[in-house]
């Protein structure tokens, strides 16, 4: 089995969660949950998306962390700034 993760991958679930979180948001969670909730958001995909194809589940909860950080950064970057 490869227990190497993709930055593919974790790219791909990283624009997944943006939209997630984006439509949690749109449901009234408040602002100071959106980064735990991407982060959540992140190691259950990792989990279900990425640990069937490694050979060990915390590859898959390490990627979906670094997911979930990514997209709540390309969040906090994409806001307007003033």
């Amino acid at each position: 089995m490869e227990s190497m993760i993709s930055m593919y991958d974790v790219v791909f679930m990283s624009g997944i969660i943006f939209g997630l979180v984006a439509i949690v948001k749109s449901f009234g969670l408040k602002k100071k949950w959106l980064q735990i909730t991407s982060i959540l958001f992140g190691i259950a995909m990792g989990c279900v998306y990425l640990s069937p194809s490694l050979s060990d589940i915390k590859y898959g909860v390490l990627a979906g962390i670094i997911a979930g950080l990514m997209a709540s950064g390309l969040y906090d970057s994409s806001k307007n700034k003033q």
